[in-house]
């Protein structure tokens, strides 16, 4: 499964999901909270950490998921926040290990609760998830 394949498969789950409403990937600056940015929240994003592999058959992306909604700077939707995010993520987490016979889940998931402003305040969990994958497919093969 190549990182493309992958980024599609976490956009269908979003897509299903009942109560997440949009998905993003890319690094933590790219996170865009602007009024009037047509942000839609509660909100799942990415980030690729490292991606590992042996060269032959094991091949695993290590990735950041932080699962987030738009807070008050006096923190009154923090918990409400927080709580929502861990469903969320526990429901992202069953899907994959469920519905994907082809991605597993390597590593035990801790669960870090979070509150970033970045241009607005929000609070959430974010979890790094280790996803082993078949090595993508390489039609490329070095001469002898």
């Amino acid at each position: 499964m190549t990182y493309l394949e992958l980024l599609q498969v976490l956009q269908e789950l979003v897509n299903r999901h009942g109560f997440l409403k949009s998905y993003s990937y890319g690094t933590i600056a790219d996170i865009n909270i602007e009024q009037g940015n047509n942000e839609v929240f509660p909100k799942l994003h990415t980030i690729l950490q490292n991606v590992q592999t042996d060269g032959d058959t094991n091949f695993s992306y290590n990735v950041r998921f932080l699962a987030f909604d738009l807070d008050k700077q006096d923190d009154t939707l923090t918990e409400r926040n927080i709580s929502s995010a861990i469903s969320n993520m526990q429901d992202i987490i069953k899907e994959l290990k469920e519905q994907y016979d082809d991605i597993t889940i390597t590593n035990n998931i801790q669960m870090i609760p979070f509150q970033q402003e970045f241009t607005e305040y929000c609070s959430g969990v974010y979890a790094d998830i280790i996803l082993s994958v078949d090595p993508p497919n390489n039609p490329c093969d070095f001469p002898e």
